[in-house]
């Protein structure tokens, strides 16, 4: 059992916000930028407009975000609708990314949406910061590019006391790598303090069959890391995540932060018809994998104790 530490008021409170009264994240990640028009129309994606993409993330979040802890939004298509539309319920905590995603590459170091920061997260309400970046240890070039990137934001976090949940994402990795790579990124990143790790699942289940062992991944993962780590979908099947959550729940995860799993089959629809997918398909797909974090999940306030509140403790 890792040992548990304190944790910042304001990262508390933004634990708190984005987690439900279990003290689990049950996160609906709809923070994807441009590659949205491709699911959204992938014979002509180009002809997708700024307003559409607007307008379907409105729509997503007004039908899945009141029975999520939080949703997990971009600046560019996702924040006007969720503040400034209503889209997104106050009961419902709001997560903001930071990355730039259309620039990320396993190339090249990533870096910030451009006018976008942490303060500006703080300023627009975010309880929490996400940030994606692709990463592998042995490919020491970039590996420490993104450390220092990564390490830059946690800093931020730190000045401006939200939470940072980190998604290293691997790449150039075999089957059998797999496992290594995903639990190796997981524990620099918890070392470099990073409050919760967003992590992909740690086997190829294309490669390994057998749940037991999955669940035995998943629980090497926990015990690698100090922090709270949640499952990323990473675009596969509904029926594939709700197999990998179960495992990676019952193998030490708090819960889920995920997107395309839940909603990307409606997404061709038209307006009528997304709107019954999300309230029919989409919330019943929340609402079990919701079931399966409540009944296996670890409560992240496992790993952050509370602090002992002297006198005058606001003065720092």
């Amino acid at each position: 059992m890792n040992q548990s530490r304190e944790l910042s008021a304001g990262k508390r409170r933004g634990l708190q916000v984005t987690a439900n009264d279990e003290a689990l994240f049950t996160i609906l990640a709809i923070d994807h930028a441009d590659d949205m028009r491709v699911t959204i129309r992938p014979d002509d994606f180009e002809s997708v407009t700024h307003e559409e993409v607007v307008a379907v993330k409105a729509r997503l979040m007004r039908q899945l975000a009141p029975i999520v802890s939080a949703v997990l939004v971009d600046p560019v298509y996702g924040l006007a609708p969720a503040v400034l539309q209503d889209a997104l319920p106050g009961s419902t905590g709001l997560m903001l990314c930071i990355e730039d995603g259309n620039f990320a590459s396993p190339q090249r170091p990533s870096r910030t949406v451009d006018g976008w920061s942490v303060g500006q997260i703080k300023k627009a309400g975010g309880a929490a910061v996400k940030v994606y970046f692709h990463y592998h240890p042995d490919d020491r070039n970039l590996a420490q590019a993104q450390e220092a990137f990564v390490a830059e934001l946690v800093e931020e976090c730190r000045h401006f006391d939200l939470p940072l949940f980190a998604e290293p994402i691997s790449y150039g990795v075999s089957g059998a790598e797999r496992r290594r790579v995903v639990l190796e990124s997981g524990r620099r990143f918890s070392q470099m303090g990073a409050d919760v790790l967003k992590a992909e699942f740690p086997l190829d289940i294309q490669a390994e069959q057998d749940e037991a062992l999955w669940e035995q991944a998943c629980r090497e993962l926990s015990e690698a890391i100090a922090i709270p780590w949640v499952l990323l979908s990473a675009g596969v099947d509904f029926e594939t995540f709700e197999r990998q959550l179960r495992a990676a729940c019952k193998g030490g995860a708090s819960g889920y932060l995920a997107g395309r799993a839940i909603w990307k089959d409606g997404m061709m629809l038209d307006g009528q018809g997304q709107e019954a997918f999300l309230r029919e398909t989409a919330v019943a797909r929340l609402q079990a994998l919701t079931g399966l974090v409540n009944k296996y999940g670890r409560p992240w306030t496992n790993f952050y104790t509370a602090s002992k509140v002297a006198k005058e403790w606001y003065k720092e």
